[in-house]
């Protein structure tokens, strides 16, 4: 894909980030308590008598605890037709069977967890589903709320997604070899950028694509589906 068109997307996606300033902050905050740091936030609140980690530690134990109440699944109960005649229901059970083994193979039960934690704590959570080639079947993996950004439409519709994350050049050069030199911001034979450099990594997705680029290094595109 062209950069001119990469970068009009990544003003869309930057504007976001920019609006959400805010809420990305309030989100630093609450995973610095849980981490046992309310210390840094709040020195003022302790004393010598009152170990600094005990509070995070009772937030992050109760945050999990509500989690655990929140992850429970629904039953899955498909339906077909009117599920009056025996062609519907036996129609309904493949339904049933074919959602149930969906589910099993991505692990759906485990990462609800994760995603109610993320829910309770942090506002939100995002489901990312996949093709797996190999099963012959879609993945459904949990993406933690940090760098993640999303378009909703006036009808509550996901326009598009993006996650953002920071990875060292090194990492990059290696898992994306075609694009070495622009990673490392080769010039007259000489790298730029050192291996340990960390660099923007941008996943874009919305109804008609897949994009995985880099800012940073004039929005090459290392994915593009």
């Amino acid at each position: 894909m062209p950069s001119d068109n990469v970068g009009l997307i990544h003003q869309r996606v930057e504007q976001m980030r920019l609006a959400k300033a805010g809420r990305d902050i309030d989100m630093d905050r609450v995973r610095l308590i849980r981490r046992g740091r309310l210390h840094e936030l709040h020195p003022e609140f302790f004393a010598d008598d009152l170990p600094q980690s005990t509070a995070g530690n009772i937030i992050d134990v109760a945050a999990r605890d509500t989690a655990e109440l929140m992850a429970g699944m629904p039953s899955l109960a498909c339906a077909s037709g009117n599920m009056v005649t025996a062609a519907d229901e036996k129609r309904a059970s493949i339904k049933n069977k074919v959602g149930s083994y969906y589910w099993e193979k991505s692990r759906v039960e485990t990462q609800n967890l994760d995603y109610a934690d993320s829910v309770n704590c942090y506002g939100h959570g995002a489901w990312v589903v996949e093709p797996d080639y190999v099963r012959q079947c879609p993945m459904i993996r949990f993406e933690s709320a940090f760098g993640s950004y999303y378009f909703k439409d006036r009808f509550g519709n996901t326009e598009w997604y993006a996650k953002i994350q920071c990875v060292s050049a090194g990492e990059l050069a290696n898992l994306f070899p075609e694009h070495r030199n622009r990673i490392l911001g080769v010039q007259d034979g000489k790298p730029q950028r050192t291996l340990s450099a960390m660099l923007k990594l941008v996943r874009y997705m919305d109804t008609k694509q897949t994009l995985v680029y880099l800012p940073e290094c004039e929005y090459v595109t290392l994915v593009a589906k």
